[in-house]
């Protein structure tokens, strides 16, 4: 980590946080300049910053692909130099830019390599970003209630004092405009003006480009929603008069064509195809074929609403086209994720740092091909993260395990095809139960596992006593079991305090042993204890 800075790097890498956001170009040409200068000086520092935050920039200005290589060449520069201080940056840069790409899983563990090193060297606003981004990542997968969680530990975790990091600032006005997205994807529109109206009205400051198209964004869903035209048609307008820069932001696009559809909704088609037209120019000059086609779908409907053929039937065309592009990206897109995850592993392996466990993960798919649920590899990745959480918040973790009675003879009895269905009904049984606050995976056969943080015994035990409650209605014919002729399971948990020395396998042992227990009392039945 450098302390000592010359009087050129303090000027040019202030001028670089002053313009990444309100003006990438000019961003990256003053990173140019750093790297330049960097080369002449032979100053190693100076040259991960510039590669640092030319990707960061260049991914602001849509060129994904440049991005990651700037991205890796500076990780590559801060490791060897130890500046730390600039890799855990660079670490969430790049799951933010993996994120974008649809890497979901590459994304979260750059997440955990940024928060490993925020948390070793107290950069609770980093620490607060990170857990924010991660909220992002699960919002876009649809899981809004986890989504949520994670943002109010982003700006909870933010606000501790530690070190102080020029570079970085935690925008507290994001977490409400998370939080109304929470409320707009469950349609209530009246909460999510609530978070929104806080946003705008109670944190004062410049926003970014990308915050002011991000607001106004939100309140046009949300004024559609209330079916307040006369606000949803001023808050468009606004959009459309903002600075042509604002357009040009990766993050941006998709607010924008959430303003054409709202424009669409009330009818002022002049000013959605203005919106398109000027969102055509933007996607000219970046590599996104996401984005593309994206436009070409809005460009449809509004040849579709003002009935122009001639140009319908060429947009159509370029869709296509556009598409069949687009799912070549993703075919790369899954090597590329490959190649970069066997470079990870490499890396891992060489500093002696790679587990079996984690081998396995990067292998292995993280969800029960059979149920659509998590399998032991992705409950082993959620268990890491919430261990982690409940270590620093000083929570309890819950472990669960169950098992269908006397499923050896069920499949005996009905064959492994009427099996394989049993456990995809009992499966689909424990998400209805489980919803946001448990996470499930079927750990192999026909156990299943349950983890939950934050949750006492009594809570537990509803959780337990409606799981079997759920499976007995569902009536599941099982004529010859020894117990009722149905499908009935064991369920045994435990709940505990983390500790530093226990990992997941610690709290399956102790759960199957209160399985045990249950089985050896009659089955068909649960037990909650704290573990010791």
């Amino acid at each position: 980590m450098r302390i000592d800075m010359t009087d050129f790097f303090e000027d040019k890498s202030e001028q670089v946080i002053e313009y990444r956001f309100k003006d990438p170009q000019r961003a990256y040409d003053i990173c140019c300049e750093i790297l330049e200068h960097g080369a002449e000086t032979n100053d190693w520092y100076e040259i991960s910053y510039a590669h640092l935050y030319m990707g960061d920039t260049l991914f602001s200005m849509g060129r994904l692909a440049e991005s990651i290589e700037h991205m890796l060449i500076g990780e590559k520069v801060q490791k060897e130099y130890g500046y730390d201080d600039l890799l855990m940056k660079n670490y969430n840069i790049t799951a933010i830019i993996y994120m974008t790409q649809g890497d979901d899983f590459l994304a979260l563990d750059y997440f955990y390599y940024a928060m490993e090193l925020a948390e070793q060297y107290g950069n609770y606003v980093l620490q607060g970003l990170i857990y924010n981004n991660i909220g992002v990542l699960l919002h876009n997968r649809g899981d809004a209630s986890s989504a949520a969680w994670y943002f109010e530990q982003g700006i909870k975790v933010s606000r501790k004092k530690g070190i102080e990091d020029k570079d970085i600032v935690f925008d507290e006005r994001q977490f409400y405009i998370n939080m109304s997205g929470k409320y707009i994807e469950e349609k209530n529109y009246l909460k999510a003006k609530e978070y929104m109206d806080i946003a705008t009205t109670q944190y004062d400051g410049k926003q970014t480009s990308v915050s002011e198209v991000s607001i106004m964004s939100a309140y046009a869903v949300i004024y559609s929603g209330l079916g307040n035209e006369p606000a949803l048609y001023d808050i468009c307008v606004k959009a459309l008069h903002l600075p042509r820069e604002a357009y040009g932001e990766v993050e941006s696009f998709e607010d924008y064509l959430d303003i054409f559809v709202a424009l669409m909704k009330i009818k002022h088609i002049g000013e959605a195809e203005q919106l398109l037209h000027i969102l055509s120019e933007v996607c000219e000059r970046n590599d996104i074929i996401k984005h593309k086609v994206r436009l070409c779908e809005a460009y449809i409907e509004l040849y579709e609403t003002t009935g122009n053929y001639l140009k319908l039937n060429k947009t159509y065309h370029e869709y296509y086209t556009w598409k069949k592009k687009l799912e070549q990206e993703k075919k790369q897109a899954v090597i590329t994720a490959i190649d970069n995850r066997c470079r990870l592993e490499d890396e891992k392996t060489r500093n002696a740092k790679l587990t079996a466990d984690n081998r396995e993960l990067s292998r292995e798919s993280e969800v029960d091909e059979l149920t659509g649920i998590y399998n032991r590899y992705g409950i082993r990745r959620r268990f890491r993260e919430l261990y982690k959480i409940a270590e620093v918040d000083d929570q309890k973790l819950c472990m669960a395990i169950f098992d269908i009675d006397f499923f050896k003879e069920y499949n005996d009895q009905y064959g492994h095809l009427q099996g394989d269905a049993c456990l995809q009904k009992v499966a689909r049984i424990l998400q209805k139960t489980a919803s946001n606050l448990f996470f499930i995976a079927r750990y192999g056969g026909d156990e299943f596992l349950i983890v939950g943080i934050n949750k006492t015994n009594d809570e537990i035990e509803c959780f337990a006593q409606n799981l079997l409650n759920n499976i007995r209605e569902a009536r599941i014919s099982f004529q010859y079991s020894p117990i009722v002729p149905q499908i009935t399971i064991s369920f045994g948990a435990v709940n505990a305090k983390v500790e530093d020395n226990l990992d997941i396998l610690d709290f399956v042992y102790n759960a199957d042993k209160v399985l045990y227990k249950v089985k050896e009392k009659g089955r068909n039945n649960y037990m909650v204890i704290e573990m010791e």
